[in-house]
């Protein structure tokens, strides 16, 4: 796994440090493993984050000791005389100007507009005051959606910038005003990491051939200590028995497990009615688990649960974090993964089934 080839060696025969902060998506569980594979390939590095967000819940064992700083900055409380002193020289920003038009041809109105200032004379703010005195050498934003990347184009023109693609940002998300603030990052960019060369086709495609001579092919990197987990428990099928009759599901049972979490993205609500079409006799010896553990909307798990009521087989959701344990156990017992959602570029969840 390559991110840049420019970051894999160190900078200077003295090996000085190269601080980078990552922004956008801050998704522990992908980031952590990201940035520890990253340092173990690199030692001059060092990484910061902003709006980390723990999927574990606090749990003990998300270890965060890879990044240096954890940072809030959407947190920050920016005060009215600062936000007019930015109102004032954003002005004779021709970037907030080339935006400011750009939202008049999509016809928004003068609350759409005062919303819209209001955010960049915050961003601009929040950067200049809060962001670039920090220092940092890299700026890498991850998941590249109109939101996440808003810091990018009022940078320093030398900042050296990286635009990561994660997946549902390239395929899910397709207006023209994210569409127009995306292109505008990737011009700026200068790397873009993408998963795989098919995926960069569609990049090429949706915002523009200029990106080729960005990008780099760079995978995200997958944490091992899973796969050791899962070999120790798959020598322990007394573990295993105790994990079926925990969630309540017959020794004897086909065990069905479909996605990852609880994003409506993974269809389950559709992929438990096609399953609700088989024969009885399949049914009546069929566990289906749904790990719904994480980006759960009450909405969406209320629809699920509605349609769980009206099936005449077994459905178990888990919502709890589920540690490396009872992955792995959840793994191991998994007889049928069934994955289909809209897009995915990360799914490590159906290479360990």
């Amino acid at each position: 796994m390559k991110l840049l080839k420019n970051l894999e060696k160190p900078q200077s025969s003295h090996n000085s440090l190269q601080r980078i902060l990552s922004l956008g998506m801050g998704q522990s569980n992908f980031l952590i493993q990201l940035y520890k594979e990253l340092k173990t390939r690199n030692s001059t590095l060092s990484f910061s984050i902003d709006g980390f967000k723990d999927i574990s819940k606090g749990a003990t064992h998300q270890d965060t000791s890879v990044f240096d700083r954890l940072h809030d900055f959407d947190a920050l409380n920016i005060t009215k005389s600062e936000k007019t002193v930015g109102f004032f020289k954003l002005l004779f920003h021709v970037v907030f100007w080339r935006f400011l038009f750009f939202e008049l041809s999509l016809g928004k109105g003068p609350r759409g507009l005062i919303r819209f200032i209001k955010h960049e004379v915050t961003t601009y703010i929040t950067l200049k005051k809060h962001i670039v005195p920090l220092g940092y050498d890299v700026y890498q934003f991850h998941f590249c959606v109109a939101e996440n990347l808003k810091y990018i184009h009022y940078l320093p023109k030398h900042a050296k910038t990286v635009c990561s693609f994660w997946g549902s940002d390239l395929f899910r998300t397709n207006t023209k005003r994210n569409n127009f603030f995306v292109t505008k990052a990737l011009q700026k960019a200068a790397k873009v990491t993408i998963q795989t060369p098919e995926m960069g086709a569609s990049l090429f495609q949706k915002h523009g051939n200029f990106i080729k001579n960005k990008i780099v092919y760079a995978q995200f990197a997958l944490a091992t200590e899973i796969y050791d987990t899962i070999d120790a428990y798959e020598t322990q099928p007394n573990v295993l028995a105790a994990y079926k009759t925990e969630l309540g599901i017959k020794q004897d049972a086909i065990v069905v497990t479909i996605g990852y979490n609880a994003n409506s993205a993974f269809r389950h609500i559709e992929i438990l009615e096609q399953l609700n079409l088989l024969p009885s006799a399949v049914k009546s010896n069929m566990a289906c688990i749904l790990p719904l553990t994480y980006a759960r909307k009450n909405r969406y798990l209320k629809k699920i649960e509605k349609v769980i009521n009206q099936l005449d087989f077994q459905v178990i959701t888990l919502s709890e974090y589920m540690g490396a344990e009872a992955i792995a156990q959840l793994r191991l017992i998994t007889d049928v993964q069934v994955q289909l959602p809209t897009s995915d570029a990360l799914s490590g969840s159906v290479t360990e089934v």
